[in-house]
């Protein structure tokens, strides 16, 4: 096997067999410019692209993988020629000289296509001619001559230019008085696409005078999840082979490891190759030894960065990024020893440069402003390599906090992961909701597989025959060789299996058709139904039986292919499944379902390009198929391209307006892009056109949990337990609402029993009733008697807070400090589960401290634990608690991001605690386990 060749900052440099092997990020957005350039119309001006993304983001790897795209395959080599340039084309200061640069490319385009060499001469030639005007005035240089021949050497080969700018504000820069004729040429009908990058948004974009205001369509690109670098690596450690077979190892055994380097180092994919390097070969336990070497690699570049700067700006950056937290310009004047209107003119100098970020210590707005080094990893090696020791102990146990908050509580990690990015296989989706241990994450991730399944099962099929054949779009597909004289002891068997279908009663439905086989033996299409029956049934057996003597009946009976198909993906006999769905569509080419059949089994197997081809080829025989545009969304939504998805639900919508389920997926879409209003009317319009189905009303309740209208998503999630009573879990989730967020203590206590109806010994769901029992409900003896069944089957982190929740509110002198012990047990444990199952626990008992006043004690407790080096988030979480939230913008942004959610739930609690006190509401007594709820 042949190794690939990694770099890290000069991809253009890598031989093209390497770089196509490494190129494993950004497949998507790759993907998305191919299929805006597939879709660009001739003789109308191009749809012109930007991408910004920070240093090392990948702008350039992209480019040059767009440019070998376009020239490598067929489907756009005879419509576009793609033109790269250089990084940073410091010449350009006029257009006379931007297009002479695009002469140089043409021909270099020319000779990588092997061009003949009397072309190239002429295009070498044409480039000595065209070289700037120097006789004229810079402005006056306006590009006419070069533009010209540019033009008529791209219309002589028929292809359309595509301009692959990196650099782009240097280059608009540069172009400052040509702007506007630059922009004329690109909206020339057939002109020139020009797809640019930059690393951050161009000034002269600003400004809605300016030429190219409002012009470009942008592209972000976002750091890479944790889910994209396993995934990268993988692919990179597999194409290594020898050499990357400990990463592999590695992979497979202690993934906390990279995802906790890949937290620090901000999802760069540059830094992603380094990552990789440092694992093949530095396999070391040590978390931040790796991390150092990950910073060795940069050293040469940060260095060059930090050298560039001014003495004086220097010396404050110095200051800034030796603190690490935000300062604010006293802070750093006094550090610096400079003026503080010196020190505030130069960081305004080192924002507009990149080099720090302004950060707000006020949540109003008002006030002091701080600041800090803008790219974390920049000020990461700066610590490292600058930094006292103290600073970098402080590192190193921050990186340990991350690791065990969310890399080593992987389930968590993974599960947002598939929900935001889709179920991809079923198996493993269903592996991982019996795994995590949030139950509110569980219910969702079964969600997600229940729409996955209601769009690609049997059933779902089974229902878009029916919906077709009611609206005329279909017929039953019995083929004409199948048309006989029916005797009609027959047709009056299929009558009544048919009504018998509509009133519910399968048995006498299997019954007569049954009787409709034994009246007619030869007509295969009563096989179909019966299969169809069985298989609704779970009869699998009986049902391929079925199918199969259809098929023996007339072996090019298209129905029965398809049928089988989907009965065998469920079965994961996935070859035979796709061989029965290709078997449907080589004998009737034009039916559609085994097109959306093979759909959904390829998108199963992630086999995408395949998938959304079927997809694709179901809705063009048939552009008014529902069921299919709305799996393409599914998939495209999976798929990370959003505009796409969007557009294909909406066709399902208008194609069945009755169709509910693209509502229920337009939603989800919608919600993931925080389009809030859209998307609450989405699953209300799915709700309101299917009241029986339970997702939607799921999906809402989620949706107004997150906007923190707590009573509306109560609502929503009992409508969906009541709909469909396979949402066992919700009940739990209603309970954890009702506890922490709406303080209905009682009617939590019935949400918590009634799931205890389905799961009597979940080791969870008595620990959150311990918890409400002994802090809400004045039942400790309750509480013990729930703890102790509890106990013995939580993991050790679990065990030692409902151990801390039962010695903290024993009437003692010792309660607070027994309680704390316990509570420091848990957090000290190496429990992974404890920032994942039990955080909510964890909050519970430490309102607890804060209502009882124990706030100041245990603020001195974490401080002698060494809670602020060794767990920063929820130490300064609890002092947000006790001092308030501006207590968060005074630390550094990786500690607060993770602090944040900790303080709100702190905060959200207390409020409860308190009103509840002050209601002096009677409590009642706790007795018997209630085993139903009205």
């Amino acid at each position: 096997m042949s190794t690939i060749n990694i770099t890290h900052f000069n991809p253009g440099q890598v031989d093209e067999p390497s770089f196509l092997a490494s190129f494993i990020a950004r497949q998507n957005t790759f993907q998305y410019f191919l299929n805006e350039l597939r879709h660009t119309q001739e003789e109308q001006a191009a749809r012109h692209h930007l991408i910004i993304a920070p240093r090392g983001y990948g702008k350039t790897s992209l480019l040059r993988r767009i440019q070998i795209a376009l020239r490598t395959e067929a489907e756009f080599n005879t419509r576009f020629i793609a033109l790269a340039f250089r990084e940073e084309q410091h010449n350009v200061i006029s257009l006379d000289v931007f297009w002479r640069n695009c002469l140089q490319s043409l021909l270099e385009a020319r000779e990588d296509e092997h061009a003949p060499q009397a072309e190239i001469d002429a295009l070498d030639a044409l480039w000595l001619q065209h070289a700037p005007r120097s006789g004229l005035k810079r402005e006056d240089q306006d590009g006419t001559p070069a533009w010209t021949a540019f033009e008529a050497e791209c219309q002589r080969l028929g292809r359309r230019p595509v301009l692959l700018v990196d650099n782009l504000d240097a280059l608009l820069a540069g172009l400052d008085k040509h702007q506007w004729g630059l922009r004329t040429a690109l909206q020339q009908a057939n002109g020139p696409v020009l797809i640019a990058a930059a690393s951050r948004y161009p000034e002269q974009l600003s400004d809605n005078a300016a030429a190219f205001f409002d012009f470009f369509r942008i592209t972000t690109l976002a750091r890479l999840s944790d889910q994209e670098v396993m995934a990268c690596l993988h692919s990179m450690a597999t194409k290594r082979g020898v050499q990357g077979e400990p990463v592999l190892r590695l992979l497979e055994t202690d993934m906390g490891r990279i995802s906790a380097l890949n937290t620090m180092a901000g999802g760069n994919p540059r830094t992603l190759g380094v990552l990789y390097t440092v694992l093949e070969a530095h396999m070391s336990d040590d978390i931040l030894a790796q991390l150092s070497a990950m910073l060795d690699t940069f050293t040469g570049w940060y260095q060059a960065r930090t050298e560039e700067l001014p003495m004086q700006s220097r010396a404050v950056f110095d200051a800034l990024a030796l603190n690490w937290d935000p300062m604010t310009a006293a802070a750093l004047a006094t550090v610096s020893g400079m003026e503080t209107s010196m020190v505030s003119s130069l960081l305004s100098r080192l924002e507009k440069s990149g080099y720090v970020e302004t950060v707000a210590f006020s949540s109003k707005g008002k006030g002091r402003n701080g600041y800090q080094v803008a790219e974390r990893f920049y000020n990461i090696w700066y610590l490292m390599r600058n930094g006292p020791r103290r600073t970098r102990q402080s590192i190193r146990w921050l990186t340990v906090f991350l690791r065990s908050c969310f890399t080593r509580s992987e389930l968590n990690t993974m599960a947002q992961d598939k929900l935001r990015n889709g179920c991809g296989r079923i198996e493993p989706t269903l592996a991982l909701a019996d795994s995590v241990p949030n139950r509110r994450i569980r219910a969702q991730l079964l969600d997600a597989v229940e729409n996955h399944l209601n769009n690609a099962n049997g059933d779902a099929e089974l229902y878009s025959v029916l919906s077709e054949m009611k609206n005329g779009r279909a017929k039953p597909a019995t083929s004409k060789a199948l048309k006989v004289k029916e005797p009609s002891a027959f047709d009056k068997a299929l009558a009544a299996a048919a009504a018998a279908h509509q009133a519910g009663d399968y048995a006498q439905e299997e019954s007569n058709l049954r009787k409709a086989i034994a009246s007619a033996p030869q007509n295969g299409w009563s096989y179909v139904l019966l299969g169809n029956l069985l298989k609704d049934q779970t009869r699998y057996e009986e049902a391929e039986a079925a199918y199969r003597r259809a098929l023996e009946v007339n072996e090019k009976y298209a129905t029965p292919w398809n049928n089988l198909g989907s009965l065998l993906r469920n079965l994961q006999r996935y070859e035979e499944a796709e061989a029965s769905y290709r078997r449907a569509i080589e004998i009737d080419g034009k039916y559609t379902m085994p097109w959306n059949g093979l759909g959904n089994l390829l998108k199963g197997q992630q086999r995408y390009k395949e998938a959304e081809a079927a997809y694709r080829c179901a809705v063009e025989l048939d552009g008014k198929y529902a069921m299919a545009w709305n799996n393409l969304g599914n998939l495209l939504r999976d798929l990370q391209r959003y505009e796409e998805a969007e557009a294909a639900y909406r066709r399902a919508i208008e194609s069945d307006g009755k169709y509910a389920k693209p509502w229920n997926g337009l939603g989800n879409l919608l919600n993931g892009q925080q389009r809030y209003e859209e998307a609450e009317a989405a699953y209300r319009r799915a709700v309101e056109l299917d009241g029986k189905y339970a997702m939607p009303w799921n999906g809402l309740g989620n949706l107004l949990q997150d906007l923190q209208r707590y009573d509306e998503a109560e609502a929503a999630f009992r409508r969906a337990i009541a709909l469909d009573n396979r949402y066992t879990y919700l009940w739990n989730a209603v309970g954890n609402l009702l506890q922490d967020q709406l303080g209905k203590y009682e009617e939590a206590l019935l949400a918590y029993q009634a799931e205890l109806d389905s799961h009597p010994e979940d080791p969870i769901i008595l620990a959150n009733i311990a918890y409400l029992q002994a802090l809400h409900l004045d039942a400790r003896a309750e509480a013990v008697l729930s703890a102790q069944q509890a106990i013995p089957k939580l993991s050790p982190a679990g065990k030692c807070l409902l151990e801390s929740l039962l010695a903290w509110t024993e009437s003692t002198p010792a309660a607070s400090a027994n309680g704390w012990q316990k509570l420091h047990e848990a957090v000290t444990s190496d429990d992974d589960s404890l920032w994942s199952t039990y955080q909510d626990d964890l909050q519970r008992l430490l309102t607890h401290a804060l209502v009882k006043g124990d706030g100041p004690l245990v603020r001195g407790w974490m401080e002698d634990a060494h809670f602020p080096q060794k767990y920063a988030p929820l130490y300064h979480a609890f002092c947000a608690a006790l001092d308030g939230e501006d207590h968060l913008l005074t630390i550094n942004p990786e500690v607060r991001s993770v602090a944040t959610p900790l303080y709100q739930g702190l905060a959200r609690m207390r409020t409860l605690f308190l009103q509840h006190r002050q209601a002096k509401a009677p409590l009642p007594k706790v007795g018997k386990k209630i085993s139903s709820i009205k």
